[in-house]
C-alpha cells in the first residue's frame, strides 16, 4: 500500500501478558506499546456487572493525513484492526472523498483500506467512524479517526512553481516568453506539447486552472493544424512549331489557366514545360496573345509577307487555288471570316508599309494565331481558333479534368498574312514558298 496510518486501534479484554501484548493491571489502568509505525492506545474499564471481562470505551481520536494527491487519483491507506474476542462485529463509514476500499474487515483481526480520490484543488477534513460490538461481553464502542489531504492539480499548465495551483504571476511569466520567444526553461509546465515554445493554446488552458480552482484535471490536447492531403501534381507541356515548315518557334509565352494561372515560355526547340501541375480540377493551355507584330518570332521586316502571299490570297478569292485550314486562316486578314480580293488588297499594301496592322490582328488582339496540334490525354477538348467577323477565338487545348501529366501539347504558329508560310526565324534556314496548290 501507498501508506500506513500513524496511529491504529487495537481492541482487546485479554487478561494474559504474552510476547508483544498489552498487559492490564487488576485495578483498570492502562499501558501503551509501540509496534512498528502503529501506536496501540488501550483504555479497558470493567463491566457494569464487576465481572472481569473488560469493555473497550471510545478510544481517543487519531489522525492521518494523505498529503497532496492529483485531482482524479486515489491515495490508499491502512488501518489495523485487531479483536481477539470471539463474535466482534466491525462497521465503518466514512465521507466523501474519503471512502472504504476493497478490504473491510467485518469481524476478527484484519486492514481497514481507505481510499481519498480528491476532486477539488485544496485541503479536505474528514473522517472514519469505527463501531466494534461483541455479543459475547455486551461491549459496544465508537470512535473516529480524522483523515485529511489536499487535492493539487499535478501537471496543471502554468504551474511553472509545480505546487499544485496557477497564479497571476505565473500566467505573466507564459505570456512574457511567449511574446519574447525566450526559452521555458523557467516554466517547463507551461510548454504542455513540449515544442520549447509558449503558445497562445497553452496559455488559454493555464488561464482556465487559474480561474477555477483546478476543479477538474483537463488533459491538455493541444491545437494542432491538421496535415493536409498532400494533392497531386503532374506536368504540361509540348512544342509550338511554325504551320508550314514545322520549324521550332522559341520565345511564345504559354499560359496554363486552372485554380490557378501558370506561365511558361518556348525555349530555343520550341518546347515548354510547366511542373507542379495539381491533377485536381480542370486545365486549359493557351499561348499567349502578342502585342507587336511577330514579336516573339523575331520577325524583324515584312520580309515574310509580300506580293507573292497576296497573289496565293487572290488566286484563292477567285478560285484558281485551294487553301488548307491554315493558310485560310493565313489570308483571312481582314477578320471576316473568308479570303477575298479585299484580303489581297491588305496583304499587298501591308507588304510595302511596317507602319500599318492588319484589322484581324486588331480584331484578335495578337499578330499570330495558334492551332492546337497535340498528343491525345484523357478528358481532352481542343479548340481551334476561328474567325467570324467581330470576333476572334484564339486556339487551346482544354483537360477537364486533368488526370495526368500531359506532354507533347503541341501548336502550330501562324502569322497573319503570310500565306505561303514562307516565314522562317533567326538564323534558321529559308522556308520554300507555297507556290502551289496545297491540299492538305
Amino acid at each position: 500500500m501507498p501508506g500506513r496510518l500513524d496511529h491504529a486501534v487495537f481492541i482487546s479484554a485479554d487478561h494474559g501478558c504474552g510476547n508483544g501484548e498489552v498487559c492490564y493491571s487488576a485495578d483498570g489502568g492502562s499501558e501503551g506499546i509501540a509496534v512498528g509505525d502503529r501506536q496501540f492506545l488501550i483504555q479497558p474499564v470493567p463491566t457494569p456487572t464487576g465481572t472481569p471481562n473488560f469493555c473497550v470505551p471510545p478510544y481517543a481520536p487519531s489522525r492521518y493525513d494523505f498529503g497532496n494527491v492529483p485531482l482524479g487519483h486515489t491515495a490508499k491507506a491502512q488501518l489495523a484492526i485487531e479483536s481477539p474476542f470471539f463474535g466482534t462485529t466491525l462497521s465503518f463509514t466514512t465521507n466523501p472523498p474519503f471512502s472504504i476500499g476493497s478490504e473491510a474487515p467485518v469481524s476478527g483481526n484484519g486492514p481497514l483500506e481507505i481510499d481519498f480520490t480528491p476532486q477539488a484543488a485544496g485541503p479536505v477534513d474528514g473522517g472514519v467512524s469505527i463501531s466494534v460490538s461483541n455479543q459475547t461481553t455486551g461491549c459496544e464502542t465508537h470512535g473516529t479517526i480524522a483523515l485529511t489531504g489536499t487535492g493539487v492539480c499535478a501537471g496543471a499548465v502554468g504551474d511553472c512553481s509545480k505546487d499544485g495551483m496557477v497564479t497571476i504571476d505565473e500566467l505573466v511569466a507564459m505570456v512574457s516568453m511567449a511574446l519574447d520567444s525566450t526559452s521555458v526553461s523557467a516554466c517547463t509546465a507551461g510548454d504542455a506539447n513540449g515544442d520549447d515554445a509558449i503558445t497562445v493554446d497553452e496559455i488559454i488552458v493555464g488561464i482556465g486552472y487559474a480561474l477555477d480552482g483546478c476543479r477538474v484535471a483537463p488533459t491538455f490536447t493541444p491545437t494542432r493544424t491538421p496535415s493536409p492531403t498532400p494533392i497531386p501534381v503532374g506536368a504540361v507541356g509540348g512544342t509550338i512549331r511554325y504551320y508550314h515548315s514545322k520549324t521550332p518557334v522559341a520565345g511564345i509565352p504559354v499560359a496554363l489557366t486552372g485554380s490557378t494561372i501558370l506561365h511558361a515560355e518556348t525555349d530555343t526547340s520550341g518546347g515548354y514545360v510547366v511542373h507542379g501541375v495539381s491533377l485536381v480540377g480542370d486545365w486549359s493551355v493557351e499561348p499567349s496573345q502578342l502585342d507587336e507584330i511577330g514579336s516573339a518570332m523575331g520577325i524583324a521586316d515584312q520580309a515574310a509577307v509580300n506580293s507573292l502571299d497576296a497573289d496565293l490570297a487572290l488566286q484563292a478569292a477567285n478560285g484558281e487555288r485551294t487553301l488548307t485550314p491554315d493558310q485560310r486562316l493565313a489570308c483571312d486578314v481582314d477578320g471576316d471570316g473568308a479570303v477575298t480580293s479585299t484580303d489581297a488588297t491588305l496583304i499587298r499594301q501591308h507588304g510595302t508599309s511596317s507602319s500599318n496592322r492588319f484589322p484581324v490582328a486588331d480584331q484578335c488582339g495578337s499578330d499570330c494565331l495558334f492551332v492546337p496540334v497535340p498528343a491525345v490525354v484523357a478528358n481532352q477538348c481542343l479548340l481551334s481558333p476561328r474567325i467570324d467577323t467581330g470576333t476572334c477565338q484564339p486556339g487551346s487545348i482544354n483537360m477537364a479534368p486533368l488526370s495526368g501529366s500531359a506532354m507533347q501539347q503541341d501548336f502550330d504558329a501562324i502569322l497573319f498574312g503570310d500565306c505561303d508560310g514562307s516565314w522562317t526565324p533567326p538564323g534558321g534556314p529559308a522556308a520554300p514558298a507555297d507556290g502551289r496548290t496545297d491540299s492538305r
